[in-house]
């Protein structure tokens, strides 16, 4: 019976907490702010990008070729740059071909240390191109020496060729794509997975702070703690944020299947996202429950941070090293996530508030589910352990009757 009680209270705190956060006009405002954060993103990193292009670069496309064809080449490419007056162009490296030009031509690729986009091999009268998905023009610069390669060598130098009048004809392009079960592909999904993680953690767990202490300050709470136990209105309130956490991301994860769906979103050769994690269809499922711990850990200790102040500047004032550190824990979460299975992996997985960052990436990138049963285990515990620490401050908070931290409120 007391339980029954408990939780129709619980739902009732609940149901006023969803409701009045979805009905404030500003509740639009903070349901955009992904597509706000997106839109600053991409006009800095258009400025960055902009700015990238106008300095030195060390992009480069190679023709493998040697002897007067490959001087003829080099020709060829001064004469088009001269006519095209620009330095845009990456320059042209000649080399000689060996025995496989076309695993030459994807060792090239490969090799993080030369900044190659494009090569162009074979022989002259059937010439290939091989690029990155990012090469269009490169490609376009190639093939256009090859076309003028090819006829500056039947005009002046046929005899070369045994007499016999060469056809020109288009390279044959091939287009270098990464596996979509590459190392760098599932890495770079784990990335981006802290990144969502974090900045939906942060964004829904922001507010708690100054809404608890705007109703501390009308005597909301305590008009709520008359009809319900503390601990009704206390897990109430996180359970009424859950429900707003749930609409937020249920709201993107819509946008975004819209998106894919009109061929808004990259994808492979079959039509399917070029992403794959490495425990396949479980990802969906480790995802939501990482960020379920990470928005109960910190929504957790922001609200009993905030109950220790009496007003919305104190509240502000007591959450912002709590902020500082969530940045802190992200940075320390993606660095980790990088260097698996090293001692400071090992650590940001102990610690509280940057572990489901960090075995949010892991799970993209390693297929053991072992590691993830025991990081689920050892986040639950500190939930527990977060949630009565919070709930016990929340007591003393509402039942000091608005006489928290005031910080600098004058005495009277």
């Amino acid at each position: 019976m007391r339980i029954g009680r408990f939780v129709r209270h619980t739902l009732t705190v609940a149901r006023r907490e969803f409701m009045t956060a979805v009905s404030q006009p500003t509740f639009l405002v903070f349901l955009l702010s992904p597509l706000i954060l997106l839109v600053a993103s991409l006009v800095t990193g258009g400025a960055i990008e902009s700015a990238r292009t106008q300095g030195m670069s060390k992009r480069t496309v190679v023709m493998l070729s040697a002897g007067a064809e490959a001087r003829t080449a080099r020709a060829v490419d001064a004469r088009l740059r001269d006519l095209m007056q620009t330095q845009e162009r990456a320059p042209l490296r000649t080399e000689p071909p060996g025995p496989d030009p076309a695993a030459q031509a994807h060792a090239l690729l490969a090799d993080p240390d030369a900044d190659v986009k494009a090569v162009l091999y074979g022989a002259v009268q059937e010439p290939r191109i091989l690029r990155t998905p990012d090469a269009v023009a490169d490609e376009r610069y190639l093939a256009q020496i090859a076309i003028e390669t090819l006829q500056a060598i039947r005009t002046r130098e046929i005899s070369a060729y045994g007499g016999r009048t060469l056809r020109i004809v288009r390279p044959e392009v091939l287009v270098s794509r990464p596996a979509a079960n590459s190392a760098t592909a599932m890495e770079a999904l784990g990335a981006a997975a802290i990144v969502i993680v974090f900045m939906a953690t942060y964004l829904l767990s922001s507010h708690i702070a100054t809404g608890f202490a705007e109703e501390r300050t009308s005597r909301i709470v305590e008009i709520l703690a008359s009809s319900a136990s503390l601990e009704s209105v206390f897990f109430g309130k996180l359970v009424g944020e859950l429900a707003v956490a749930t609409l937020f991301t249920g709201f993107w994860i819509v946008v975004l299947i819209g998106v894919a769906l009109a061929g808004g979103l990259p994808s492979g050769g079959d039509g399917t996202l070029p992403l794959t994690a490495a425990t396949g269809g479980l990802f969906p499922v480790l995802f939501l429950v990482y960020f379920m711990m990470s928005y109960l850990i910190s929504s957790c200790s922001i609200l009993g941070l905030a109950s220790l102040a009496s007003t919305p500047r104190g509240a502000a004032l007591m959450v912002m090293p709590f902020s500082l550190m969530q940045f802190g824990m992200m940075s320390l979460g993606t660095y980790a996530a990088s260097r698996p299975d090293t001692p400071l992996f090992w650590t940001a997985m102990a610690i509280p508030y940057s572990s489901p960052l960090v075995m949010v990436s892991r799970a993209a990138t390693s297929p053991s589910l072992g590691m993830h049963l025991a990081g689920i285990a050892w986040q639950l515990l500190w939930v527990v352990a977060i949630v009565r620490l919070a709930a016990g401050a929340f007591r003393r908070g509402a039942l000091g009757g608005g006489h928290g931290l005031s910080f600098g409120r004058g005495r009277t």
